[in-house]
């Protein structure tokens, strides 16, 4: 199965995110044949085909121009069939 997740980050209180956004791993890895698409704004799209079954947590940063930053983590699960 094809995985798909588009991530947004936002300001507290609203305020608008400076371009260009940088996003990173901090720890872990997203599973083998997934891809991170950086877009250089305030989305990240994260997908692709994965090829092994596992789970996989990973810690992602944003950062915008300004400085502001923030993480979170994400966990995957992927079965022997496909997502789970």
């Amino acid at each position: 199965a094809d995985y798909f997740a588009d991530l947004a980050a936002q300001n507290t209180g609203g305020a608008p995110v400076s371009r260009p956004v940088r996003w990173s791993i901090l720890e872990g890895a997203i599973p083998p044949g997934l891809v991170l698409e950086d877009t250089v704004t305030e989305r990240l799209i994260i997908s692709g085909r994965p090829t092994n079954a596992g789970v996989y947590r990973f810690r992602l940063d944003v950062r915008d121009a300004q400085g502001r930053e923030d993480s979170v983590t994400y966990t995957v699960f992927i079965g022997s069939n496909g997502l789970s």
